[in-house]
């Protein structure tokens, strides 16, 4: 089943054609570059927190390291 089109149908065919294709390849280079920057985000994010955290972490590690060399020291000197 053949179909003939004028040339101006064939012209609109084209160019709607040309269209979608420029619109697929524009929207993935949008994706792909929103993409990579959430992911360099949500990297920095992480590392920053982790920082945070460790810092917390270590105050309270240190806070436990003094009270226990203060016991060993009062204990040392009943020696």
């Amino acid at each position: 089943m053949k179909r003939k089109f004028s040339l101006q149908q064939k012209i609109v065919f084209i160019v709607i054609g040309v269209s979608a294709i420029i619109y697929a390849i524009a929207i993935g280079y949008i994706s792909i570059n929103a993409k990579k920057a959430s992911m360099n985000d949500a990297i920095g994010v992480t590392i920053s927190s982790a920082k945070k955290y460790a810092g917390d972490i270590k105050l309270l590690l240190e806070e436990d390291l003094v009270a226990m060399k203060t016991l060993t020291q009062s204990v040392l000197t009943y020696k």
